[in-house]
């Protein structure tokens, strides 16, 4: 790719991030009492409020006493960030949603990159730098820009296996519980986690294949038990993440 192309493509990146910007400016601070999504929106940052002030996952913003209807990782991560900025900040969501789209821009030109090369990794950060649906949710405290940057980041350590095994593992597990806590549905994408990582290192034994890809999906099944038990401490019956998946 000659260095002309490299510096469209990397101003065209910029001018989507420039975008994402305008968009969150002219949205305004959450919550969009106009949008349908408002409730999402205020259950999450009530529920991110209470565990940096009181340590307790619960909120009354639906009407009734909500202790699982939504999953812990947004509101844990928006928590950590309140208590260094304050619950007060109305634009801390719409930040942090601009600087995961820019470390999500990263990733996915870090990703096609390793798989493909540098051209394609590059092309790869210029359509995402212009996929539509980031700009719906860029401007909302909800999870949707939180759950891509953990699924590219699993991505990217999937990526790495060959190269760098433990480190890639360690970091995959990491961001693979993490998302399941964010999107439970990825509870149900486990075993193929699994045949992902088996696919990943083609040039071992079939036996030490095996369990090179068994044991880091063990481990991320029993980082899931502990909020399991939380939840079924609350509810006396099993809820693995929440009841609004």
């Amino acid at each position: 790719m000659s260095k002309h192309l490299k510096i469209a493509a990397i101003s065209l990146i910029l001018l989507g991030l420039a975008a994402r910007i305008a968009v969150v400016c002219a949205g305004g601070p959450s919550p969009h009492y106009a949008e349908n999504i408002n409730t999402d929106e205020i259950n999450y940052l009530e529920l991110a409020s209470n565990i940096a002030d009181s340590k307790c996952y619960g909120a009354w913003s639906e009407g009734f006493y909500t202790q699982s209807t939504r999953s812990p990782g947004y509101p844990a991560f928006l928590a950590f960030f309140n208590l260094f900025y304050g619950k007060g900040h109305p634009w801390l969501p719409q930040i942090l949603n601009i600087l995961l789209e820019s470390l999500n821009i990263i990733l996915v030109y870090l990703v096609g990159r390793t798989i493909y090369g540098n051209r394609t990794g590059l092309a790869a950060a210029l359509l995402y730098s212009f996929l539509g649906a980031c700009f719906i949710y860029v401007k909302f405290a909800t999870s949707e820009i939180f759950s891509v940057t953990l699924l590219l980041t699993t991505c990217f350590y999937l990526a790495g296996l060959k190269s760098h095994y433990r480190y890639s593992i360690a970091g995959f597990v990491i961001a693979f519980a993490c998302l399941i806590h964010t999107k439970p549905a990825f509870l149900l994408v486990l075993p193929f986690a699994a045949l992902c990582i088996y696919a990943g290192i083609p040039y071992e034994k079939m036996k030490s294949r095996l369990l090179k890809s068994a044991i880091p999906v063990l481990i991320i099944a029993l980082l899931c038990i502990p909020w399991t038990v939380r939840n079924y401490r609350v509810h006396k019956t099993v809820v693995p993440v929440c009841t609004f998946a």
